[in-house]
């Protein structure tokens, strides 16, 4: 079980996520399962898997969303998506922080900075958005991040919530059956 219980486990919580996602578990806008994922992805998984599952994750939901017509999740002008998978990508490089650290204060701050990296990312990509109409200028991404400030705390509260929930169901699960070395230190 040790060579595969990341991937099983990260499988597990892509389910979640594009579950919740696609509204089957409702829930407050930008509160979401994919930052947390991306995080464990980026520490527990090696290679294109650790990139690949989350942003797989992401597009699929996106455009199931979209043909199943659910509000809220949808694809928007390319370069917004674009951004917005960006930022979770990045969350998948700041997960690789807590391969060799995953403590709570380590996981706490992967989750924290995973959160502010992609609020940066992907709302620099809203802002180029034009079915968001704000203005290009220095001012208009200004008031773009700002906007973005009431989402962020759902967004910020999830992804620590969720990256404390992953990395602690795994790591109980690996105790649970006496695993004792890491799954991501495995080929």
């Amino acid at each position: 079980m040790s060579k595969y219980s990341s991937l099983l486990s990260a499988s597990v919580f892509l389910a979640l996520a594009v579950a919740c996602k696609l509204k089957l578990v409702p829930m407050e806008t930008n509160f979401a399962l994919f930052g947390g994922l991306s995080i464990f992805c980026g520490a527990y998984l090696r290679g294109f898997t650790a990139w690949l599952i989350p942003l797989f994750g992401i597009a699929f939901s996106d455009l199931l969303g979209e043909w199943l017509q659910i509000p809220g999740v949808h694809r928007y002008d390319i370069r917004s998506m674009l951004f917005n998978y960006a930022g979770f990508a990045a969350m998948v490089g700041v997960g690789h922080a807590l391969r060799r650290k995953d403590t709570a204060d380590w996981v706490f701050g992967s989750a924290l900075a995973g959160s502010i990296v992609f609020f940066l990312v992907s709302n620099f990509g809203c802002w180029l958005d034009p079915i968001m109409k704000y203005h290009q200028s220095l001012s208009g991404l200004v008031n773009c991040y700002a906007m973005a400030l009431y989402f962020f705390r759902y967004t910020l509260a999830s992804d620590v919530l969720f990256t404390l929930l992953f990395v602690g169901a795994y790591r109980g699960m690996l105790a649970y059956y006496g695993e004792t070395s890491r799954a991501s230190s495995e080929s």
